[in-house]
């Protein structure tokens, strides 16, 4: 048995492997979760200049 826990997520002949470690999330979701967080964080942005602005602070 090996010492690391997590082995089984990086050998490639095992179905794990397709997987983020750890987790039921594909890796082929990545890139689209990726793109996700950037336009939740752009919104974000957005939203807090629009708060700043009905408050008027600078």
């Amino acid at each position: 048995m090996s010492d690391d826990a997590w082995a089984i997520w990086h050998d490639p002949s095992n179905m794990f492997s397709r997987y983020v470690e750890g987790t039921i999330v594909p890796k082929t979701f990545l890139p689209a979760i990726g793109y996700v967080i950037v336009a939740f964080s752009q919104l974000d942005v957005q939203l807090d200049l629009t708060i700043a602005h009905l408050l008027s602070a600078d």
